[in-house]
């Protein structure tokens, strides 16, 4: 069986504060996330994957910055 761990990671960026999605629901919440893809695609990024809700875990975009790095949009 895997063992679960808990980490905390920390980005040094320009814009530390910016979050897409806090308090919005549903449809609303799904076209904040998409408008702030098609944002970040636009400077370069790429969209790896869309993780649809389930009872447990909400919608997020998984996306790459252009070093390659994944993070989510959620």
């Amino acid at each position: 069986m895997a063992t679960v761990r808990q980490v905390q990671v920390t980005f040094d960026c320009a814009e530390p504060d910016v979050r897409v999605g806090t308090g919005m629901v549903g449809a609303e919440r799904l076209a904040a996330l998409d408008a702030e893809s098609a944002r970040l695609v636009g400077l370069g990024a790429t969209q790896v994957r869309r993780m649809t809700a389930d009872r447990v875990n909400e919608s997020c975009i998984v996306m790459q910055d252009v070093e390659g790095n994944e993070f989510c949009l959620d």
